[in-house]
């Protein structure tokens, strides 16, 4: 890799392009307005001398990267203490592109992808020793994530760790998973599996949640134990108990342009395939199951094929779990991945050539490439791997708070509704499901609301980025774009960017800016500078000063920019805040 972006004076640092589903930045220090007001002759200077400042590329976060170990420390959660961490260890991982099934079809891409459970090393050490010489020995933990049916399990035992442990270079199994790459208005036909059973998926019998499960939730409910009505599927139930059968899942693709029979609606769950004893206690679909193929509930297939039109302009979307009243505990136990859309009307050079920049209108890459292995990307040399992470200047990033306990073993996620009140559970005073609302004043027997293990909502005391606990980035002099997900449940993402060490002090700390080109559904019309602090003051983070490409004056209307937890995003003006969200 190159130096930690040394530049000669501080006028440009790295372009990044921070997408939350499509939400882009470029970044700068100063006296850099718009795309075409650098000159090339100027890049080149200050690209290629070495004296300078001295930018490690870390991205800071309220309550997550900056100041860390202060706030971690009184976030409950898991037995490993986040401050026992050590952090920026670990080589940010640059998430390859996951192949296909090599169809002939050349209109469309076609995909078999399976969700199976496995471990992979989040936190330092196995794989991670074998690259950065150190001796951390916190333990794998055990995941589940999307991969290609035909992929075996991962195993990089060459590398001196046990087998069974992703990041491999044997398999496409890993989490966050691998990147669907695709062409706008070229069709992607996919069979989602679900494999959540014993030995990889080849087992008889079928794995229960990693994570305690709330079975009084408005849920996918397979054992059709319903509170209210008939039984059926999709209802709320009455066992207060932790659900301990086999796992819905459905796969959906967040902001794709898709038909009903391919949404992956949170009712459209299906099972792993189920031997005959099973099939007996569970309902094997959800009640609007549906796929591309117009197979019926009842089957127990095992899988659903969906059909993606993609006709939509280049943009950056995730593929992730939709399981009806599960979908924040299937995404925390790891099943999810960017899906990207590349080509269209907008994604191409705009052929204005400008009086300063030849190369207006293109931005920074290669991005990671079909056929491009996981040791290529982040170990260039291992196992002869040849180095293509040095060139890649266009990085997808997923941000993740988690927690965990045994080591790093397993993740850690409440199993009661004390946690969210702060109380042991022999401390909490209020009656749960199924249990009458007050039994001194309710003559009507009228039960509980309040369910047991559900938290309305529940925030983690690590920072996991691209699968791993606080990893760093060596970044070449010269632009990136980055494309950002939250990816958190409940925890809103509050990004900024500063010089953490340099021969002049007086840049210590500062912030550089993002520059905003794309949202949720592609390019913006204009770019947006994002800066937090920089106008009037607001509880929390400041204000956000926002410039559209070429206009000087700062417009200071748009004070915050919000990046939603589980992928989403939205502007407020002055004085506004952000509504009241649970995490279902």
């Amino acid at each position: 890799m190159g130096r930690r972006c040394y530049w000669s004076r501080p006028e440009v640092v790295c372009i990044l392009n921070n997408l939350v589903n499509g939400m882009e930045f470029w970044i700068k220090v100063k006296k850099f307005y718009s795309y075409s007001d650098l000159r090339e002759g100027d890049m080149k200077e200050i690209f290629t001398k070495k004296s300078g400042f001295i930018f490690i590329l870390i991205l800071l976060m309220s309550l997550t990267f900056s100041n860390g170990p202060r706030a971690f420390a009184q976030l409950p959660g898991g037995t490993v203490i986040p401050t026992d961490i050590p952090k920026y260890v670990i080589p940010l991982v640059i998430p390859p592109v996951m192949n296909d099934t090599k169809s002939k079809n050349r209109v469309q891409d076609k995909y078999e992808i399976a969700v199976r459970q496995f471990q992979q090393q989040i936190l330092p050490g196995g794989i991670w020793n074998a690259l950065n010489g150190r001796a951390d020995a916190f333990a794998p933990t055990t995941v589940w994530s999307y991969g290609p049916s035909a992929d075996p399990l991962p195993d990089a035992s060459a590398l001196g760790i046990a087998p069974g442990i992703a990041p491999a270079p044997n398999s496409q199994f890993n989490y966050p998973a691998y990147t669907i790459e695709t062409q706008s208005k070229k069709r992607v036909n996919v069979r989602w599996i679900n494999d959540l059973k014993e030995n990889f998926g080849a087992g008889p019998n079928f794995l229960s949640h990693l994570l305690p499960i709330d079975q009084t939730l408005h849920w996918a409910n397979p054992p059709q134990d319903c509170m209210h009505g008939n039984p059926r599927t999709d209802c709320m139930g009455m066992n207060p108990n932790p659900y301990t059968g086999p796992v819905p899942i459905v796969t959906h693709v967040h902001g794709a342009h898709v038909d009903p029979h391919s949404d992956g609606f949170p009712e459209a769950w299906w099972l792993p395939v189920l031997n005959a004893e099973d099939r007996a206690l569970f309902a094997t679909e959800g009640s609007l199951f549906d796929d591309f193929a117009g197979h019926p509930r009842g089957l127990n297939l095992g899988y659903a094929d969906f059909s993606y039109r993609n006709d939509q302009p280049a943009t950056t979307l995730w593929y992730h779990d939709h399981a009806l009243g599960m979908t924040r505990s299937n995404v925390y136990a790891g099943p999810a991945g960017f899906w990207l859309v590349r080509g269209g009307e907008f994604d191409k050079a705009d052929n204005v050539k400008t009086k300063f920049l030849k190369w207006d209108g293109i931005l920074p890459g290669p991005a990671p490439e079909r056929g491009d292995t996981v040791l290529e990307l982040n170990a260039p040399g291992v196992m002869g791997a040849k180095d293509v992470r040095s060139r890649i200047r266009e990085i997808p990033i997923v941000i993740q708070d988690r927690s965990f306990s045994n080591n790093g073993a397993s993740l850690f996620y409440p199993d009661n509704r004390a946690f969210f009140e702060g109380l042991l559970p022999a401390n909490l005073q209020i009656p749960l499901i199924p249990e009458e609302a007050d039994p001194t004043a309710n003559p009507q027997g009228v039960l509980s609301d309040i369910s047991p293990i559900w938290n309305p909502e529940a925030f983690f005391n690590v920072m996991v980025v691209n699968g791993t606990s606080w990893p760093s980035l060596d970044v070449a002099p010269t632009l990136y774009r980055f494309r950002l997900l939250n990816g958190c449940n409940s925890r809103f993402l509050n990004l900024s960017l500063q010089i953490v060490s340099s021969p002049n002090p007086s840049l210590v700390g500062k912030e550089l800016s993002f520059y905003q080109i794309g949202a949720e559904q592609g390019f913006l019309p204009k770019v947006v500078e994002v800066r937090t602090g920089f106008a009037t003051p607001l509880p929390g983070n400041g204000s956000i000063q926002i410039r559209p490409i070429g206009f000087r004056p700062p417009i200071r209307n748009r004070p915050y920019s919000w990046l939603w937890p589980s992928g989403r995003m939205s502007w407020w003006t002055f004085g506004s805040c952000p509504p009241a969200r649970s995490s279902a």
